[in-house]
């Protein structure tokens, strides 16, 4: 399951920095002084993306990561674990235990 950080794209990049710094995405565009159509241009893989660096991903992250690369939304994942939306944004970001996402991700 572990998705390495030399594999990440600046895209992902961006967004788990953003997780990290508890921002909107409206105060991360901010930051970098460009418009929040810009920066979310960014997140979504748009050119012109800067290079950040991350470090190592935690459990959450990873399974941040292999959401946003499997192309769903947090509705659409708690709809396939039949779980709330609420419940998986607390696996997310780190406010209950993973393990359940984990096992998923691991399965896919």
């Amino acid at each position: 399951m572990l998705v390495a950080t030399s594999e990440l794209t600046s895209a992902e990049k961006l967004i788990i920095q953003r997780r990290r710094d508890g921002s909107t995405l409206p105060e991360a565009a901010k930051k970098r002084k460009v418009s929040v159509t810009v920066y979310r241009g960014w997140e979504q893989g748009g050119e012109g993306a800067p290079s950040v660096a991350v470090g190592k991903l935690s459990d959450q992250e990873q399974c941040v990561v292999k959401r946003l690369r499997a192309g769903i939304s947090v509705r659409e994942l708690a709809k396939r674990m039949k779980l709330s939306r609420w419940w998986v944004r607390q696996m997310e970001t780190g406010a209950v235990p993973v393990d359940g996402l984990r096992d998923y991700w691991s399965k896919k």
